[in-house]
């Protein structure tokens, strides 16, 4: 063998031993490349679950919050209906207290007028 074929044997070993270093490097990349994506998937699957909970907890609570609004509107209807009739009926006394002085006030008239008489 002459230095020439054993300087090429060297390159092509050489060459060789580069192709195997970097084919067993890259594909030790591409098994830590999947080995992240599967844990990515593992955590965007888990926040896909924990999504679905808390859009159907903040369906149910929306829901809840729906018809205490309904029982609040007619709870305040029926209040200021309470609050109108409430009115009504002060009003309704005061008129009849109003009624009883203009009586009294007659009667006190009525009453000097009599004695009025009596003493005339």
């Amino acid at each position: 063998m002459t230095i020439d074929q054993i300087q090429l044997m060297a390159t092509v070993v050489a060459t060789l031993l580069g192709l195997i270093s970097f084919w067993l490097k890259f594909t030790r990349d591409i098994a830590k490349a999947d080995a992240r994506a599967e844990a990515a998937h593992a955590i965007a699957t888990a926040a896909n679950t924990l999504a679905a909970a808390a859009i159907a907890k903040i369906e149910l609570h929306s829901n809840d919050l729906n018809a205490y609004k309904v029982e609040a509107a007619e709870k305040y209807l029926v209040s200021d209906d309470i609050i109108q009739a409430e009115n009504r009926t002060t009003r309704a006394v005061e008129d009849l207290r109003g009624d009883v002085r203009g009586m009294n006030a007659r009667l006190d008239r009525m009453l000097e007028k009599i004695v009025e008489k009596v003493t005339n």
